[in-house]
């Protein structure tokens, strides 16, 4: 049951003004017989706290916690929706690899590769709710930072840089993650030693997303492979998160979480290192929790692929 409310303050027929708000929820849930009721909320909103001063029978329980519980799992429309979307990173990634070249600006770049995002989406998706949050490109010792320096403006792809990029979009109020990791031109040997391990934590990552084990268990995979590597001292970023209705979903806590995993749960894998003066390493892949785990992205994360040739 949803009502539509929409602010305009005229004379005739007048609206609610936004300070009426709590009347305007109180009469409505009065007039759905919720006035004494006990209402399950996950926050505890104004609007909603405010109409508690007209119906003062009613009671907010806390349920964050039970409510966030409801979001680990998708359904099978879910899981079909993320791999669509999943499906159109990888068109992207595939328009990135084609376009990076020295002397281009990183932000304009980014804003092209939007631009063509936009139109595809609109010829695989016509009608549907989509939105791109971020295209988003760190090239060179910027890199090196989880979220870069804060000094995008003017940036240019160089010759030899090591560039991190991220696609990220939603469609019907769902989120992907695809980052990929590439280079300008021939990787030195330490470039490609680094970017050997992110992606082998990646995977390793990927194939603890597995019923039954532990949420933990996908970080302390990732990280066994880069403390094996010596390469401990470059992780300054988790390993990753739960992906959903919010980009950052629950569990966040993924290094710390000890449940089990349950069949359908979807996680981000993009565990990174991050070499000061040289750049960043991450490839980060979409996950689907199963008996066998379901990655999502398919963007290749060879070596070669990652090579743009000059």
């Amino acid at each position: 049951d949803v009502t539509y409310y929409a602010e305009h303050p005229r004379v005739a027929n007048r609206l609610a003004l936004p300070s009426q708000l709590p009347e305007v929820v109180a009469a409505l849930l009065a007039a759905k017989g919720l006035g004494m009721s006990r209402i399950a909320v996950d926050v505890q909103h104004p609007i909603l706290t405010g109409a508690q001063r007209y119906l003062p029978e009613m009671t907010l329980r806390p349920a964050m916690a039970e409510m966030r519980s409801l979001r680990w799992v998708k359904h099978a429309e879910e899981l079909q929706t993320m791999r669509d979307l999943a499906a159109l990173t990888d068109w992207v990634q595939d328009r990135y690899r084609e376009n990076i070249r020295p002397g281009r600006l990183v932000q304009e770049l980014d804003h092209a590769m939007a631009a063509l995002m936009v139109e595809e989406a609109a010829r695989r998706f016509a009608g549907e709710d989509f939105e791109i949050m971020k295209c988003w490109t760190l090239t060179g010792p910027a890199s090196a930072s989880p979220h870069g320096d804060g000094a995008a403006c003017g940036s240019r792809i160089a010759k030899g840089d090591t560039i991190v990029n991220l696609v990220l979009p939603r469609l019907n109020g769902l989120y992907v993650e695809n980052e990929r990791t590439w280079f300008c031109g021939q990787p030195s040997d330490e470039q490609a030693r680094f970017y050997s391990v992110a992606a082998l934590a990646t995977d390793a990552a990927v194939a603890a997303a597995v019923v039954g084990r532990r949420v933990c268990d996908m970080d302390a995979a990732a990280q066994a492979v880069i403390e094996s590597a010596g390469c401990g001292d470059y992780v300054f970023h988790r390993t990753g998160h739960a992906v959903g209705l919010m980009l950052h979903e629950y569990p966040e806590d993924m290094a710390f979480n000890t449940r089990p995993l349950l069949a359908g749960e979807v996680y981000s894998s993009e565990p990174g290192l991050y070499v000061y003066g040289l750049g960043g390493f991450r490839l980060d892949d979409t996950v689907v929790v199963g008996e066998v785990p379901e990655v999502m992205v398919k963007t290749p994360k060879t070596l070669s692929y990652a090579t743009v040739s000059l």
